[in-house]
């Protein structure tokens, strides 16, 4: 049952009161190194998940680790989007390709385009999956291969280096090069092994 308009803004600011209680705590209490190393993140999540994951909450509960483990997962989602280049909106891999936003939606459905969910509950489409001539054609061959369905492994995945091949898994896609190991790999994440 949803929630009617005057609860959801009680719990809006009951929301905003607690976490500008952590938010204050944390900061009382963080180091200087540990204000620096925030500030230093390329996004305000990225400076609050920082400085909330580096000064532990007060009482050190479980639902504290968790929340802090929670912080930490979001820190490491805006790291790999920095390092993939940023992300695109729907209507700017519309724009980009010179289709309507609903066959990227169809493509992102498809499997044809890789996409990440981002806070705010809409879709973003990390950059280095596009080249000047749009995504590269082996790209929903690649992304098909992975055993795991989750986004944002998959990201960290063709991010990673491969020295043995000569480059990043999403760069060597995109040269059209060593597709076949490159597929291995995608398909062998996520498999499990004899227990």
């Amino acid at each position: 049952m949803a929630a009617d308009e005057a609860t959801l803004k009680s719990v809006r600011r009951a929301l905003y009161r607690r976490a500008l209680r952590q938010l204050r705590a944390s900061l009382n209490g963080a180091t200087p190194e540990q204000l620096m190393a925030s500030i230093e993140a390329e996004t305000p999540t990225g400076t609050i998940a920082r400085l909330m994951s580096a000064v532990p909450a007060a009482g050190g509960t479980e639902a504290d680790e968790w929340a802090e483990e929670l912080l930490r997962g979001a820190a490491i989602k805006q790291e790999l989007l920095a390092e993939a280049g940023g992300a695109f909106s729907t209507g700017e891999v519309a724009k980009l390709l010179g289709v309507s936003p609903q066959a990227v939606q169809q493509r992102r459905m498809r499997g044809r385009l890789l996409s990440v969910p981002l806070g705010n509950g809409e879709w973003g489409f990390p950059a280095c999956q596009f080249t000047a001539a749009g995504p590269p054609s082996a790209l929903p061959r690649i992304l098909g291969a992975f055993s795991t369905p989750d986004p944002w492994v998959q990201l960290s995945i063709l991010l990673s280096d491969e020295p043995s091949l000569g480059g990043r898994l999403v760069d060597l896609v995109a040269q059209g090069r060593h597709l076949d190991e490159v597929e291995r790999i995608a398909r062998s994440y996520g498999e499990q092994g004899p227990v």
